[in-house]
C-alpha cells in the first residue's frame, strides 16, 4: 500500500515518476557510478552528492519490475531491516521536502521533492527484493482490476487505501 500511496502522490504532483526513477538510477549507482555499487560507497566514502557525469548507456524504460531487477543489481547486499528503516527516512525526507517546497513554488524545491519519492520508491523496491517479492506483480493482483473494492478503473466507492484493520483483535 506504501507504494500506491507514492505513486498517487506522484500523479496528483503530475510527476513523470517512470522518467524521474530512469534519470536517477541509469542502471548504475548514482554515487559512485558502479553496477553493482562499490562496497566504499556505502560506508564514510560515500560522496555526499550525486554524480552528474554519468554517460553510461541508459536502459530502455522498462516495466517497473525491470526497474526493480535493475536495482537488485546495482546493490545486490541490501538487507531487509536496513533497506526497510532507509525506506522510512526517505519517506520523512519527502514529507518535509513536499512541506517546504510547496509552500514556495519554486523549480529546485520541485525538483528535491521528486527526487525524495524516486528514493521512496527504490527503498520500497530494495526491501521487496530482499524478500523477493515482485511488486510489479504484487500490484497488478491488488489493483489489476480496477478498485479493489468497486473493481471500477476510476474508483466510484471512494475507496481509500488509509483505512487498514486493526492491529489487535477485539477486545474480549
Amino acid at each position: 500500500m506504501s507504494l500506491s500511496w507514492t505513486f498517487a502522490l506522484a500523479n496528483n504532483l503530475k510527476i513523470d515518476l517512470e522518467a524521474a526513477a530512469w534519470k536517477k538510477f541509469p542502471g548504475v549507482c548514482p554515487y559512485c557510478g558502479r553496477r553493482p555499487c562499490d562496497p566504499l560507497c556505502n560506508s564514510k566514502e560515500r560522496p555526499e552528492k550525486l554524480r552528474t557525469d554519468l554517460t553510461v548507456a541508459r536502459l530502455d524504460h522498462g516495466s517497473f519490475h525491470d526497474f526493480q531487477c535493475m536495482l537488485s543489481q546495482v546493490y545486490p547486499n541490501n538487507e531487509s531491516r536496513t533497506s526497510a528503516g532507509h525506506s522510512f527516512e526517505e519517506l520523512a525526507e519527502a514529507v518535509q521536502a513536499i512541506d517546504f517546497g510547496l509552500g514556495r513554488h519554486e523549480q529546485q524545491d520541485f525538483e528535491l521533492i521528486v527526487s525524495e519519492i524516486v528514493d521512496v520508491i527504490a527503498h520500497i523496491c530494495a526491501v521487496a527484493s530482499c524478500e523477493q517479492i515482485d511488486l510489479a506483480t504484487e500490484m497488478a493482483k491488488k489493483f489489476g482490476n480496477g478498485c479493489p473494492r468497486c473493481h471500477y478503473l476510476e474508483c466510484r466507492c471512494n475507496f481509500t487505501t488509509d483505512v487498514a484493520p486493526p492491529i489487535r483483535g477485539p477486545e474480549a
